[in-house]
């Protein structure tokens, strides 16, 4: 360990760190306090936190955009159902899409398609799998009453365990 980083607001809290992703020269950490820190890895200083949705949790990384997985997790029974998209030239969010509640993981293939793993809210609405296209930010397949568990992503692959009864 070379440096321990705290990631604080303004009044001391805690901002409850949850994931991280690297691009360039850029760490990015979601936090569960809505944000995204931005660190820069030469410094290890915290340039800025980028306001996100609720909860988020892991992110993703395509065609120069950071994909944020908003759980709202601590919301219960009101989950977010965002993904947010960041750009990471101006490091700025440009916009939300939509997918099943309580998103949870994320992934990017070869292709640049992400694919967010939603829990749904443990009762009426299952969990599900969203393909969104990052060259147009569309949704291109959604998968409802999806029992993957736990995924990865390598090359043009997705792996999951198995989440549930088959």
């Amino acid at each position: 360990s070379i440096k321990q980083i705290s990631l604080k607001d303004i009044l001391n809290v805690n901002r409850q760190p949850r994931s991280i992703v690297f691009n360039k020269n850029k760490a990015f950490v979601s936090c569960f306090d809505g944000t995204v820190a931005v660190l820069d890895t030469a410094s290890l200083s915290i340039e800025k936190y980028i306001t996100v949705g609720n909860n988020p949790e892991q992110m993703a990384i395509a065609s120069n955009k950071l994909y944020v997985a908003n759980s709202g997790g601590l919301n219960y029974p009101n989950y977010d159902k965002t993904v947010s998209v960041i750009d990471l030239t101006t490091l700025t969010e440009i916009k939300k899409i939509a997918v099943t509640d309580n998103p949870t993981e994320v992934g990017a293939d070869q292709y640049g398609d992400i694919y967010v793993k939603s829990a749904g809210n443990y009762g009426d609405i299952n969990p599900a799998l969203t393909i969104i296209d990052s060259k147009t930010d569309m949704v291109k397949t959604k998968l409802d009453n999806f029992k993957g568990g736990n995924m990865t992503i390598t090359g043009d692959l997705a792996y999951f365990t198995l989440y549930g009864s088959p």
